[in-house]
């Protein structure tokens, strides 16, 4: 496009969400104003809804009622119309401007999500029908990929807030099993999961996955994970991506981990997006390239994964940009990532990108080490060895947390034990 033309803001973009939200509802509004016979409005929004037919079509019903009136419904029509397309311009201008770079997909899946968002909100299927059908046009990329999971949404249109919609029951199952209440949580999933509810087919492989409320069973768990996502959940997609990795259930294959983590990652799911960025970064599965494990963790990176900002961070370490990895560490941190706490600290003993600070690198290995780091463990506990950055000497301190980090294979703190128990001095270098 020409370089003159302005970039419309993410702003832009939200008014033009709420605009098309605020024209859908407008054809119905505008038979009562245009129409004063209550039996043509009647007839006209029960031909909506029934057959589903478009504003055309209204309009030639309306018209051979009041033929009279043709020009003036066809004026306020096509202001209607005219409306619309400028909306549809301005999506299509922002899209333009968008596609080709690393976030567009992204993009295009929230556009996705908040379609999906508003039609599991609408009680009225003939409204939710019209909502896809001028959304689908708004957003290219959308329509693109549309499948008939959007037609089985509309099917079920329905207000998740009534006590009996099935996103309430899957809601009030997810929070039970989030409390351990796993038997409230399978009463909850199972119906939902064997009526093709998407999310609770998900809900029901993961407690087959983990055993919780049922015998474990890792076959039964990929039979509701590839249900759910042949309705393209990408959490489900995920599921399947970290199953063929790690040979949960099925034998292990980094190629098809990879297909399904790319699936999910397309979608916009930022843990899928990490783990394929890991798989290009690794070369598993897929040709090695730093280059698109970059494009990956930096698109769950900046959608809020603080897996990914951690790995980001760590990228940009290696390559010596400490002041980028300081960033990124600090953003996985606020979210108390506990490896980031450890690297941070590692950052300020050695004073990369940050005024050296004993005393902060001292609060961050404690940070990280409480969160369960065993980097920040096995650093912590030669801090208290060795006595340094503010700590006093203490060896039981250092023995409990060198353990605490040998007892997650983390084998520096292994080490430090082993040559503890012949009797050597085991203090080193701050580890990340």
């Amino acid at each position: 496009m020409s370089g003159d033309l302005p970039v419309p803001s993410p702003a832009k973009y939200a008014w033009t969400f709420v605009a098309v939200m605020a024209v859908i509802p407008c054809l119905p509004a505008l038979a009562q104003v245009q129409y004063a016979d209550a039996a043509t409005i009647n007839e006209a929004a029960g031909m909506m809804k029934t057959r589903m037919v478009d504003a055309i079509t209204v309009r030639n019903v309306c018209s051979t009622r009041f033929p009279a009136r043709t020009r003036e419904i066809d004026g306020k029509l096509d202001a209607w119309k005219l409306k619309e397309k400028a909306i549809i311009e301005k999506a299509d201008l922002y899209l333009k401007e968008y596609e080709g770079r690393p976030e567009y997909n992204a993009m295009i899946y929230r556009a996705s999500s908040a379609l999906e968002s508003q039609l599991k909100v609408l009680s009225d299927p003939m409204l939710a029908y019209r909502c896809s059908l001028l959304f689908d046009d708004l957003l290219s990329g959308v329509w693109r990929t549309r499948t008939p999971k959007m037609y089985r949404l509309l099917e079920q249109a329905e207000d998740p807030t009534q006590p009996e919609s099935k996103a309430a029951r899957f809601n009030e199952g997810k929070t039970a099993f989030e409390k351990g209440d796993f038997e409230t949580a399978l009463a909850r999933f199972r119906p939902l999961a064997e009526g093709g509810y998407a999310p609770a087919e998900n809900g029901l492989g993961l407690m087959y996955q983990l055993g919780s409320g049922v015998a474990k069973d890792e076959a039964e768990a990929l039979k509701w994970y590839r249900r759910a996502a042949a309705q393209d959940d990408p959490q489900a997609e995920f599921n399947l991506g970290l199953a063929y990795e790690k040979g949960h259930g099925v034998a292990k294959d980094e190629g098809e981990a990879v297909a399904w983590y790319r699936k999910a990652a397309q979608r916009g799911h930022g843990e899928a997006q990490n783990s394929l960025a890991v798989m290009y970064t690794s070369g598993r599965g897929v040709a090695q390239d730093g280059g698109e494990g970059l494009k990956w963790y930096r698109l769950a990176a900046e959608q809020g994964n603080p897996r990914a900002q951690y790995n980001l961070g760590g990228r940009y370490a290696a390559a010596n940009d400490h002041v980028e990895a300081l960033k990124w560490y600090r953003k996985a941190a606020a979210q108390d990532y506990a490896d980031a706490f450890n690297n941070l600290g590692a950052m300020y003993v050695a004073g990369k990108g940050v005024a050296q600070d004993s005393a902060e690198a001292r609060r961050l290995f404690l940070a990280g080490a409480a969160l369960g780091s065993p980097g920040a463990q096995f650093n912590l506990a030669n801090m208290y060895a060795d006595g340094s950055y503010g700590s006093p000497k203490d060896m039981t301190q250092a023995i409990k947390w060198w353990q605490k980090a040998a007892a997650q294979g983390f084998r520096p703190a292994q080490e430090e034990l082993r040559q503890l128990k012949l009797g050597w001095d085991g203090a080193s270098a701050p580890a990340q």
